[in-house]
């Protein structure tokens, strides 16, 4: 008899044994599965932000648009060990990343990326004059980067990645804002985005475009001016997107922009 009951305790532990493993691999892969996978492309190759051996920073698209982040200014808020050194009018603005800044004159020390191409002017610190309109995410390396992208990254790189073009369906996106500057006047803008599939899980164009004006608020006493700072810009994208297999991928770029400010 205790040999039998020996035995069924046996038994009954090895099965409660079994069952917690089991509970615990299935929570585990619930985790696993509840973890969002962040995919980023600083390397020159797609991989997980996890496996990535850089301080690489991924911003993505809803905190973006939650943080009514809309310039590379605003962006720079979001990037630990990142400052704004002098700014003159959009898009003229001296980023430095961990302290490392060349001024505001020479080549800048911060790399600026849309998509895979490089934007920048030689001895001119320029960063990309437009609005963070229709992005996927942003990735900022931060820290020396010059092996991977050249000149111009010694205190970092950004990266604005745009949305693809999108083959399954059609859609778009409005919105705007209106608001006002004390001392000065109205401030607007309006974004834009349609995407059209021409053939089916092949081929898709994109649009996307915005107008913004920001109000002056200076004035100029030898004149009797006011508001001679104020800024427009306007700026149009087009990308088409053309997947013929699985293999294969190809997208073309065309982007116009135009910014205004008659004084500065």
């Amino acid at each position: 008899m205790n040999i039998r009951l020996a035995m069924l305790a046996s038994s009954a532990i090895v099965l409660v044994s079994a069952s917690a493993v089991l509970a615990q691999e299935a929570t585990a892969e619930k985790k696993d599965d509840a973890v969002e996978k962040v995919v980023v492309t600083a390397q020159k190759r797609s991989q997980q932000l996890k496996d990535v051996p850089l301080p690489v920073q991924s911003i993505s698209k809803e905190q973006l648009e939650n943080s009514g982040a809309a310039n590379v200014a605003d962006l720079v808020t979001q990037i630990p060990g990142a400052s704004i050194v002098s700014k003159s009018t959009p898009g003229f603005e001296t980023v430095q990343i961990r302290g490392i800044s060349s001024g505001t004159t020479g080549d800048g020390l911060v790399g600026y990326y849309v998509d895979e191409t490089p934007f920048g002017i030689p001895n001119l610190q320029l960063s990309p004059p437009a609005r963070l309109l229709d992005v996927s995410r942003v990735e900022v390396i931060r820290g020396p980067s010059g092996t991977l992208y050249g000149q111009g990254s010694m205190g970092g790189t950004i990266k604005v990645i745009t949305a693809a073009p999108d083959s399954t369906e059609m859609y778009g996106t409005l919105r705007g804002e209106v608001s006002v500057t004390e001392g000065g006047g109205t401030n607007y803008y309006t974004d834009a985005v349609v995407n059209l599939p021409i053939v089916k899980d092949e081929l898709a164009v994109r649009f996307a475009g915005s107008v913004e004006n920001l109000s002056g608020f200076a004035e100029l006493p030898l004149t009797g001016e006011s508001d001679v700072n104020e800024f427009r810009s306007g700026n149009a994208r087009v990308s088409v997107g053309w997947t013929p297999n699985d293999n294969l991928s190809v997208t073309g770029m065309y982007w116009h922009i135009d910014n205004t400010q008659d004084f500065s």
